[in-house]
């Protein structure tokens, strides 16, 4: 009976510790919300803050000209940012290689220094 008590509490703490670390994976990167649509929003990524100021009223096709880092993400979740933030990314899967690049975010949010 012990046993079966101890085997019980090391399972609730495990499923405790996995909920609290699951929401501790960290963005894999922070990019700039160039565009922002119903069901994507195309980011320009690898800039600088200073950078992005530089390029950030130019447009798509002279950003491409430019050779700077675009990606399209699909993503239809909620969005509390605007054109020009800075986002913190979580990609879903692989990034295609076109241009502008493509791929899926599972989550895009206003990054906070």
């Amino acid at each position: 009976m012990r046993k079966l008590s101890f085997i019980g509490w090391l399972l609730a703490i495990s499923l405790l510790l996995s909920a609290c670390l699951g929401g501790m994976v960290k963005p894999n990167f922070q990019a700039f919300a160039y565009e922002i649509e119903e069901d994507y929003v195309l980011i320009l990524y690898n800039v600088t803050k200073e950078e992005y100021e530089e390029i950030k009223d130019k447009n798509l096709e002279e950003l491409m000209d430019l050779g700077h880092f675009l990606l399209q993400l699909d993503y239809s979740g909620k969005k509390d940012f605007e054109e020009d933030d800075q986002i913190s990314v979580w990609i879903d899967g692989d990034i295609e290689d076109s241009y502008p690049q493509k791929g899926k975010a599972s989550n895009l949010e206003l990054y906070i220094e």
